[in-house]
């Protein structure tokens, strides 16, 4: 007995040194040998190392959830930010809800990037250039029908659709070249008209795609985009060319063409308007645990049906990202066997010869109730975050035995389990029993004269044992939730 509490101290002096080695060595890593960060060129600062998590939204592939550093799992360092993005979602089919509160993939800032956009492919685009090129190498009757006749020789889809007949010759009067212009401003319409159609289906297809491959979705865009400078463009030109006839027949007819012209291309600037102010990449604002008594971070997402008249929940996922680092205590409670065992003892009587007379004195006698007692109790276990499903702990506690005592516990743990967690236990116990007077040996052949009510003289002992124990940890892994910007 006395080699199992030896043992038992033994170990729990070895676990704390252990505890104490490991938390200087935590220290000293982040003193002496800090994790790599960036220096600042400018000033000398230092980034805070943050852990990213990028969840992609597109078809099922082994990538869609990565984290940076080669993490194999969602674990991240206790001293770490942690952050949570999303890439390929699809905002035209869905509404997303990060954490509770609904992702905005879509720019606010500025509410008309068609502007923007517009302007910088008017002042850099090939296509235009090439154009003016081809409207050089027409052989032109009247320069200033230059573009019109340029408009009417180049779009013989529409030509045709519109059944806008050839001219043997080309015009010579003013007549003639109105003829021209209103014919090619009525082609100008029908080809904004098909490219509203054909912006309107992209639009209606990607609603209803799961999610959007980002190449593609750029190349369509930029696409739509090309077709709309060169539509504008040569609305301009052939507005100045308009321009030269002042006559209000011509005027109205003119105008009655190119309102349907600017229908269109409004209602493309404000498709476009959507496509443009689109983000891809959205995540939540760095979040901070250092210092808290947490077990993870809950990251919940939430996907809502954005073409329903009803925005009604589709699925809800939830991402927990385990701490790694530091020391977690948590509380767990349940049943122990400890070496600690009140002593019971009995009396049977002998007939001795004292002084040539025979008395009745008493013979002592251990009960025998095994070496171990049940007992019901609780510890507090201070442990290493590791992420795992196994790690040690450091234990220490207190039990209620039958016989209604106190026992304080002292020892190591092992943790098995994330969401739900048994503890099992092995260490020192201490705490008063109930044993014999010195004067007085059981088991013995030796008579005692215990008086006339026979009371076997018994006191309190503080003593040592040994314990085992298995609890459950009661209360729920403590984790901490992230809030989208």
């Amino acid at each position: 007995m006395k080699n199992i509490r030896s043992t038992a101290l033994a170990v729990t002096i070895l676990l704390l040194g252990c505890f104490s080695f490991m938390g200087c060595a935590s220290l000293s890593k982040k003193g002496g040998n800090p994790l790599p960060v960036q220096a600042s060129l400018n000033n000398g600062q230092k980034n805070i190392e943050t852990a990213v998590f990028t969840l992609d939204l597109s078809k099922p592939n082994p990538k869609l959830l990565q984290s940076d550093n080669a993490r194999r799992r969602l674990v991240a360092q206790t001293d770490e930010l942690i952050v949570f993005e999303l890439i390929n979602a699809n905002p035209f089919k869905y509404r997303y809800v990060l954490n509770h509160r609904s992702v905005n993939f879509f720019e606010q800032q500025d509410a008309t990037p068609m502007d923007r956009v517009l302007a910088s492919w008017k002042a850099n685009n090939d296509v235009v250039e090439k154009g003016k090129k081809m409207k050089d190498s027409i052989n032109h009757v009247n320069k200033n029908t230059a573009h019109a006749q340029y408009l009417i020789a180049t779009n013989s889809s529409e030509k045709n659709q519109l059944q806008i007949a050839p001219a043997t010759t080309p015009p010579t009067d003013a007549k003639g070249h109105k003829e021209l212009i209103l014919s090619a401003a009525r082609i100008l319409a029908l080809k904004g008209k098909n490219l509203l159609s054909r912006a309107n289906s992209y639009t209606a297809t990607i609603s209803a795609a799961d999610y959007l491959n980002r190449s593609t979705f750029e190349s369509q865009r930029d696409a739509l985009t090309e077709e709309l400078v060169v539509l504008l463009y040569d609305h301009d030109i052939l507005n100045g060319e308009a321009a030269a006839y002042q006559d209000d027949d011509f005027q109205n007819k003119y105008k009655t063409q190119i309102q349907e012209l600017t229908a269109s291309t409004d209602s493309i600037k404000k498709s476009l308007d959507k496509l443009y102010s689109l983000r891809f990449d959205n995540y939540t604002l760095p979040l901070d645990v250092n210092g808290k008594n947490i077990d993870a971070v809950e990251i919940t997402l939430e996907r809502f049906d954005n073409t329903a008249a009803v925005s009604s929940l589709i699925d809800k996922y939830s991402y927990n990202i385990w701490l790694k680092g530091g020391i977690k205590i948590d509380v767990s409670g349940g049943i122990f066997l400890t070496s600690l065992v009140n002593k019971e003892y009995f009396t049977t009587d002998t007939l001795v010869t004292v002084n040539d007379t025979q008395q009745t004195q008493k013979l002592v006698h251990s009960r025998n109730k095994g070496n171990y007692q049940v007992g019901f109790g609780s510890t507090i276990n201070a442990s290493l975050r590791g992420g795992s499903w196994v790690r040690p702990a450091l234990s220490v506690g207190a039990l209620f035995s039958p016989d209604e005592k106190f026992q304080l516990l002292s020892g190591l743990g092992l943790i098995l389990g994330k969401q739900e967690r048994l503890v099992f236990h092995y260490g020192l116990s201490m705490g008063s029993v109930q044993t014999i007077s010195d004067n007085i040996k059981a088991d013995t052949k030796r008579p005692y004269d215990l008086g006339t009510e026979g009371q076997i003289p018994t006191y309190e002992k503080f003593s040592f044992g040994h314990f085992f124990g298995l609890t459950y940890n009661f209360t729920k892994p403590r984790i901490a939730t992230s809030t989208a910007p």
